[in-house]
């Protein structure tokens, strides 16, 4: 299951699912450690330049529409657990799908910036319990890219 969103004010949020052997034994990796959703989740991205972490409205994820905040920041190595001095004006690309599902669905997504690093991603709207992955690219200037996966079991 393929969720896609749009952003606007220039924060794009493209959508492609690549089969490729690396991308899939890193999903299936994600899926066995899928874990119910909990506010101030976060990990570093794959480069580890940035710290991301995601905060919901209600405190969970889901079945129905769900509100985040994403936050972007500078990762610290010496502090793991500091979120980071936020990122502004990154281009936030994410992608929500169930790994262990198929079909597609697509919708429009609202975003804001909220200034500080912190990025409001509203409605994601999850359509089934299951192992939802999310896919986040964080795009800052013209050459920086970093990616980071969440996965959460969401419950009906």
């Amino acid at each position: 299951m393929v969720a896609r969103f749009g952003l606007p004010l220039g924060m794009a949020l493209c959508f492609a699912v690549v089969g490729c052997d690396d991308q899939d034994q890193a999903s299936d990796s994600l899926v066995r450690d899928a874990q119910a959703f909990a506010n101030d989740v976060a990990k570093d991205t794959d480069s580890a330049a940035f710290r991301i972490t995601l905060v919901s409205r209600d405190g969970t994820l889901a079945v129905g529409d769900n509100l985040l905040i994403v936050h972007v920041g500078f990762h610290d190595p010496n502090d793991p657990l500091d979120p980071g001095l936020g990122i502004p004006d990154a281009r936030i690309s994410l992608m929500a799908w169930m790994p262990l599902d198929d079909g597609l669905l697509e919708h429009e997504l609202h975003a804001e910036a909220l200034g500080e690093g912190r990025y409001l991603l509203d409605p994601i709207e999850l359509d089934r319990a299951g192992v939802w992955q999310l896919d986040l690219d964080v795009d800052v200037g013209a050459t920086m890219r970093e990616n980071v996966s969440f996965a959460f079991l969401v419950e009906g």
